[in-house]
């Protein structure tokens, strides 16, 4: 009786203790686990935040894609947390069976996760992947938690023996004080955390560039951030994105072989692609191991150009084909073949032969006699001057390829008589994709079905007038006037101020910069170069005009200028890579001898430096005149 009367006392003491709670009995028994997450339903998930102090609850749908790839990470990472002193829990609710209650807590998208801590609802913004689920929720219940870090720290001690031991590996050099580094930072974290769970982990490591300057100075760093990938200790530049999904999806791609196995003739025919060239290497059944890596250093080097790789391992075939082992072969897109030279060239491999010799070969080769340049072609033809781009619509698309092909023959018929003379690249462009080029040309009203530009180089520009029949000999009458000096290049120039100088600062534009900067032989100049939309810039400029105020004294000696290099041509001398950049041009020294300001943006340190080479100019031009 006495056993009786005590378990009823302390079953009522429970019941007591669930109201007081507000939890309800069929909610405890309801919320079941998988793989370490709570499935909460609309009656328990309000009591299952108010039982846990801090706790990550997803919103997913059965059907979505990205909802399927979370919920393994999210699994791994609740297995991760189970056993923390900080207590953090993981649970779920499907969407899709409790819609009204999901429109109620404002999920529109999925998956949609919400931290809980002590009742108050955050959304959760963090990494997506065990780990970093596991060392965000740990870094919010102990804000002096610290995760371990994933990316390696290299130095000139561990660097050599580092890089050996990795099949693969990227590798960062950096600056502490640098703002592209400071922003890269959390994502290139996030990002090896993530290449660390790969069934073959990539790792990724880092450098400071600025503490281990031999090791800059060995791998030739010019700025940074700077990334390099070391496949089996060799040395790669990295072209791929710089947020960490795109660097998990690089690493991932350039891990595969980066080159197809070609096992008979059919297969070769149906890989040659159509719009970019492709690259095949010729290999005996058991290839020379050297050479062969050679061909896929090659191949990984270009991973992200446009070139397509394929290869052939087997004698027979090779002899099929008639090539010979140990070379390779660029085919020509099949779209850009024509009759006025062959389809492909040949390069026999040795074991002397570098990365570099064969980079070069199928740059020098990648490019038909008329091309198409686009988005995936663009930086084929990059540098490659002179360069004359004949715009249309160019459209390879089955029902206008004819079309496009018909111009383009005619383009092909100047360019083969031109070269037996010239070595000039000709190249076809789509004129919506290149507003921008043809007005530089000022060729953007110009009504023509064709237009043509030849370009000497990137601020060297002449445009051909425009004409009802466009042809061959058009097309060769053109090129011929401007390689003899019968046409004047377009200048790009925003119209020539009415009032110069203003404040004593004066604006210089593309048709004035002869005048002003090349023929003036009296006054120093300080010149700026700016783009209106550059923020830094946009600092610079009350200081700039105040400095031009401060030296209106000296106007007999010193001009004070400004140039918008976004939309003005200027000499190709003048070295302009960021904004903004500011030379000075000393008098005793003239325009092509140009001094770069590398100091500080303020007044007192720009005031310094114009003082210096005022005394400077003077000096030497008083020497001058004695002599």
């Amino acid at each position: 009786m006495k056993s009786s009367l005590s378990f009823s006392f302390y079953y009522l003491l429970f019941l007591i203790t669930l109201i007081r709670c507000d939890i309800d009995i069929d909610d405890i028994e309801t919320i079941t686990v998988e793989n370490y997450v709570y499935v909460l339903d609309d009656r328990n998930y309000d009591s299952f935040v108010q039982q846990h102090p801090l706790s990550l609850i997803e919103f997913y749908a059965p059907w979505c894609g990205h909802c399927k790839a979370l919920a393994p990470e999210f699994s791994k990472a609740a297995k991760i947390l189970q056993d923390d002193q900080n207590r953090v829990v993981l649970a779920k609710i499907d969407a899709s069976k409790f819609s009204e209650f999901t429109k109620q807590h404002n999920v529109s998208g999925f998956p949609t996760l919400f931290i809980y801590r002590n009742g108050t609802r955050t959304e959760y913004d963090g990494p997506r992947t065990s780990q970093g689920i596991a060392d965000y929720m740990r870094e919010i219940a102990d804000p002096n938690y610290k995760p371990i870090e994933s990316v390696i720290t290299l130095t000139s001690v561990n660097f050599d023996d580092t890089i050996k031991s990795e099949s693969l590996m990227l590798v960062q050099f950096y600056a502490p004080w640098c703002g592209h580094c400071k922003r890269l930072k959390p994502e290139y974290e996030r990002a090896a955390r993530r290449l660390q769970e790969l069934e073959k982990p990539i790792k990724l490591a880092k450098v400071d560039a600025t503490a281990e300057q031999e090791l800059a100075q060995k791998f030739e760093v010019k700025g940074y951030p700077t990334l390099f990938i070391f496949r089996n200790g060799k040395k790669l530049t990295y072209k791929g994105p710089r947020d960490e999904n795109g660097i998990v999806d690089f690493m991932k791609e350039i891990q595969k072989v980066p080159s197809k196995l070609i096992e008979s003739k059919e297969m070769l025919r149906k890989q040659i692609k159509e719009d970019i060239p492709t690259i095949n290497g010729f290999f005996d059944t058991h290839p020379d191991e050297k050479i062969f890596d050679l061909f896929i250093d090659v191949a990984y080097d270009q991973f992200d150009d446009d070139n397509y790789f394929v290869h052939i391992a087997n004698n027979d075939l090779v002899n099929q084909l008639k090539q010979k082992p140990n070379s390779i072969a660029v085919f020509y897109p099949l779209w850009f073949r024509s009759k006025y030279e062959s389809n492909s060239h040949i390069m026999i491999l040795d074991q002397s032969t570098s990365v570099q010799e064969v980079v070069d070969f199928i740059r020098n080769h990648s490019i038909p006699l008329v091309g198409y340049r686009y988005s995936r072609t663009y930086s084929l033809y990059a540098n490659r001057y002179p360069l004359v781009v004949v715009y249309y619509d160019v459209d390879f698309s089955f029902d206008y390829r004819k079309q496009t092909q018909m111009i383009r023959e005619q383009v092909l018929k100047a360019a083969a008589q031109i070269k037996k003379t010239e070595e000039i690249t000709f190249v076809i462009a789509k004129e919506s994709k290149n507003e921008q080029e043809l007005k530089d040309l000022k060729l953007d009203d110009s009504g023509a079905d064709v237009n043509v530009g030849y370009f000497e180089s990137a601020k060297r520009r002449y445009a051909m007038e425009p004409v009802d029949e466009f042809n061959d000999q058009v097309l060769i009458d053109f090129v011929l006037a401007v390689r003899t000096g019968k046409i004047n290049p377009v200048l790009r120039s925003q119209p020539i101020p009415k009032e110069n100088p203003v404040n004593n600062l004066w604006t210089v534009v593309g048709e004035t910069f002869q005048q002003l900067i090349i023929q003036s032989k009296q006054h120093d100049i300080m010149l700026q170069f700016y783009a209106p939309w550059c923020g830094h810039c946009k600092a610079l400029m009350p200081i700039y005009q105040e400095l031009a105020k401060k030296f209106e004294h000296e106007n007999d000696r010193l001009r004070i200028m400004k140039i918008d290099a976004s939309s003005n041509d200027f000499p190709e001398w003048f070295d302009v890579n960021g904004f903004p950049t500011i030379y000075y041009i000393r008098r005793d020294q003239g325009p092509r001898k140009p001094i770069l300001y590398q100091g500080d943006r303020k007044i007192e340190d720009l005031n310094r430096f114009i003082q210096d080479q005022l005394d400077r100019s003077d000096s030497n031009q008083h020497i001058r005149e004695e002599l």
